[in-house]
């Protein structure tokens, strides 16, 4: 948790309220998604809660900060899968995962971070990056 309190900027001790996810394509384990959230700022509103929000998550922690979500950062990481996430998605032996770890920014503020664990055998990324 070390990691997900960096990329957070808090103290490693300070609660977070996660919200984990199977997503299941064609009847098919294809990605897991684990997004951590500063407690603090959530107590007490739905995202806290585990229940399917309306607009999504991002609209309501926007709402919630009384302001824009700005920016976000992603990492994405290709390796192969531990024993527990070839179980998870049900891989195939020698499937490799793609990692992506998105920090999601209020201003400059982060206030969410979302690992998603993908089957690599299963995604394509593809980006539209502005060239300014």
């Amino acid at each position: 948790m070390r990691d997900i309190a960096d990329l957070l900027r808090i103290a490693v001790d300070i609660p977070l309220v996660v919200r984990r996810h199977l997503v299941v394509l064609d009847g098919h384990p294809a990605a897991t998604a684990d997004s951590y959230i500063p407690a603090h700022l959530v107590e007490g509103t739905r995202i806290a809660r585990p229940e399917k929000i309306p607009g999504g998550v991002h609209a309501a922690l926007a709402e919630i900060l009384g302001a824009p979500l700005t920016r976000a950062v992603e990492t994405l990481v290709a390796r192969m899968p531990t024993l527990v996430e070839t179980e998870t998605l049900q891989l195939l032996p020698g499937t490799p995962v793609v990692e992506l770890v998105r920090t999601i920014h209020a201003g400059d503020r982060p206030v969410e971070v979302t690992a998603w664990l993908f089957d690599a055998s299963r995604h394509r990324f593809v980006y539209d990056v502005p060239m300014d």
